[in-house]
């Protein structure tokens, strides 16, 4: 399946309560994504465009340290759960 946009919002990285700054959060992301959109679940599917659409990080609550950390290992869990031809941050008033 060819995706035209993979649009993700919200996902206060860094915050203590967002489920994505925690692996198993980001795994279980990473499966339902999978699952949602591959043909073959072992495989990345293929999206034209990820679209990042604001507070994806949490700035008010958490360090610039915690803010890189599970920022690189959600951007990491992305890029191997799906290849993306381009992707858009679009800043929210988190960041």
């Amino acid at each position: 399946m060819n995706l035209k946009f993979l649009a993700i919002s919200d996902t206060h990285l860094g915050e203590g309560c967002s489920l994505l700054s925690f692996p198993h959060g980001r795994q279980h992301l990473w499966r339902e994504l999978r699952r949602a959109f591959s043909e073959d679940e072992t495989l990345p599917f293929s999206v034209d465009e990820v679209v990042l659409v604001g507070d994806i990080v949490e700035r008010t609550l958490a360090s610039t340290s915690q803010i890189i950390t599970h920022g690189n290992a959600f951007v990491r869990m992305l890029g191997s759960a799906c290849r993306a031809r381009r992707a858009v941050w679009i800043i929210g008033n988190h960041e």
